[in-house]
């Protein structure tokens, strides 16, 4: 029979399918959740487990800041489940989570780009195609491999750009705009293998892939990577930043702000601005 814990378990894993969790990640907050309880306590009880107990065992994994923030993010948002439920479990808010440290969004410069590029072409057509469709759109790569054949065939074009919907986080519906000339490269790996769906890879296949022409051009990214450098180069260019909030799908604008950071040579250009204001002559 199953415990206690494995049946909230299962339960709360089934609220976050409801709210729009893939089921990957449902699966993966099951497994580090479970970890926690069987490494300090086998019951659910608070008077089985503290949250001290609880801040003591994530801190002694020595995560990252950022991985440990994630940790103690699940574990709260599990907490507040059982209260929901009337379980007797810890008090969420007597966990004291680490800062969060908002990061600039790694982004590549444009020789990366092309040494990316340059080695899928020489590697695989596939390959080629697919970061490209990365590059000249903002996909995640779980959006990227939802896409069907007949969502190609139907997409709509609008000027330069193609616009098709793809299901993001939390189930939320919205579109990408590849430009005409990803489009036509979609059109021809399409008519090279016979799926129903865009890429005849699998997420976790594609996942391998990227590492592999990681490896080979030298340049160190992922498919997350390649969206971080498509909304970057948007503010850039000075896009709007909550035309940019929207386009990514972000619930938050402070996510947003993320890819707002300016180069070396902008803040000089500042600096530069501010210095001649202050020489000019009254």
């Amino acid at each position: 029979m199953k415990s206690e814990l494995h049946k909230v378990l299962d339960l709360y894993t089934t609220s976050l399918l409801a709210r729009g969790s893939s089921k990957k990640t449902a699966r993966k907050y099951y497994n580090q959740i479970l970890h926690i309880y069987e490494e300090c306590s086998r019951s659910l009880s608070r008077k089985s487990i503290t949250a001290r107990e609880i801040e003591t065992y994530l801190r002694k994994k020595r995560y990252k800041t950022s991985t440990l923030y994630t940790e103690f993010s699940q574990i709260k948002s599990f907490l507040k489940f059982c209260l929901a439920e009337w379980y007797d479990v810890v008090d969420p808010r007597r966990l004291i989570s680490p800062k969060r440290i908002d990061k600039e969004a790694k982004s590549l410069s444009s020789r990366q780009i092309a040494r990316i590029l340059n080695t899928a072409r020489g590697s695989d057509f596939f390959d080629y195609v697919i970061l490209s469709f990365f590059l000249t759109t903002w996909v995640r790569l779980a959006e990227f491999c939802s896409i069907t054949r007949s969502q190609i065939r139907n997409a709509t074009p609008v000027g330069e750009v193609y616009q098709l919907s793809v299901v993001g986080k939390w189930s939320k519906l919205r579109s990408v705009f590849p430009p005409v000339a990803t489009y036509k490269l979609c059109e021809e790996m399409l008519s090279k293998h016979t799926g129903g769906r865009l890429s005849p890879y699998s997420y976790s296949q594609i996942g391998n892939r990227i590492r592999e022409i990681s490896k080979k051009s030298w340049v160190r990214f992922s498919a997350h990577t390649l969206r971080h450098t498509y909304l970057s180069h948007l503010a850039r260019q000075g896009a709007d930043i909550y035309r940019i909030q929207k386009i990514a799908g972000h619930s938050s604008i402070q996510t947003t702000t993320r890819y707002l950071h300016a180069s070396n040579k902008e803040l000089a250009e500042t600096a530069k601005l501010v210095n001649n204001l202050l020489q000019s002559p009254e």
